[in-house]
């Protein structure tokens, strides 16, 4: 019995505390303004594109270095994504939709280990070389979205908006070397599925047209991946004849695979997650 008052003054103070804060974008002579009114269809399209650059110079120190251990000499990270999509409102500032979305990200860079700083007296040519790669990822899927507009403080052109979206999607990437040195190459190839949610916020503002401008960031999102992984090492090895005489080389090439599952939870904002959209709204046929 505690237990259940407990969790219903809990639930209250939780529902006083939300209504405190519907209650400010209420006008004060117009209580709430409707944004979008019920019946109306809409389309649209969003979409992001992120790039973010690590470029050295000719200075043998060039990049991004941590305690003169990592030096990152040229890198290059890319984000994008695009999603069409349709939705109807069922309800005054409530719509529901489907969404079809496609999105990748390619990471272009150079990761070097460099010990001479700590081995220059026993070593001092050491610089190993951990990573040298360009990955690539291609994601295709479509999602179910159930958004709730909230007029600005009884305006008819700004809107704030809350978003929950499930999703399910089939994904593929590769990892390859970005050098030319053929001696020694590791490639690791994956494919997979994924599923989850999120919940985003975001901005509306409406044109003349009745169309609007939106802007959105995911503030929390679970997912899980099941992903099929093939990992390929090529090696050139030098072949001898009998009296241990170099006569060629040949490749020995060794392949892998595994299927990895992966939970992942993010409960903060993803700046590489903003989305800009354009949705054109269309009103009920008036009989």
């Amino acid at each position: 019995m505690k237990k259940l008052l407990t969790l219903a003054i809990l639930l209250a103070s939780v529902s006083g505390y939300a209504q405190g804060i519907l209650d400010r974008f209420k006008d004060p002579d117009k209580g709430n303004v409707v944004f979008i009114e019920k019946g109306h269809h809409a389309f649209g399209i969003s979409g992001g594109y992120r790039s973010f650059n690590a470029q050295g110079d000719a200075d043998a120190n060039a990049g991004y270095a941590l305690l003169s251990l990592i030096n990152i000499g040229d890198g290059r990270f890319q984000t994008w994504s695009v999603t069409p999509g349709f939705s109807w409102f069922p309800a005054n500032d409530l719509s529901l939709g489907v969404n079809l979305d496609y999105d990748g990200y390619r990471l272009d860079t150079d990761l070097n280990l460099d010990f001479r700083e700590i081995l220059s007296s026993t070593s001092p040519d050491l610089n190993v070389t951990v990573s040298n790669r360009n990955i690539l990822r291609h994601a295709l899927g479509a999602s179910f979205v159930a958004r709730k507009y909230l007029s600005f403080f009884g305006s008819k052109t700004f809107a704030v908006f809350g978003e929950g979206r499930l999703f399910g999607n089939y994904f593929y990437s590769s990892s390859m070397p970005r050098s030319n040195d053929k001696a020694f190459r590791r490639e690791k190839v994956s494919d997979g599925i994924g599923i989850g949610a999120k919940l985003a916020a975001g901005l509306a503002v409406k044109l003349r047209d009745g169309s609007a401008i939106t802007v959105s960031i995911p503030v929390f999102g679970v997912s899980w991946s099941g992903t099929n992984q093939t990992k390929t090492t090529i090696e050139v090895v030098d072949v001898e004849d009998d009296a241990g005489n170099v006569v060629g080389t040949r490749n020995e090439t060794t392949t892998s695979k595994s299927f990895l599952h992966q939970f992942n939870a993010s409960r903060s904002t993803d700046i590489l997650g903003i989305r800009f959209g354009f949705v054109r709204y269309i009103e009920p046929k008036r009989k």
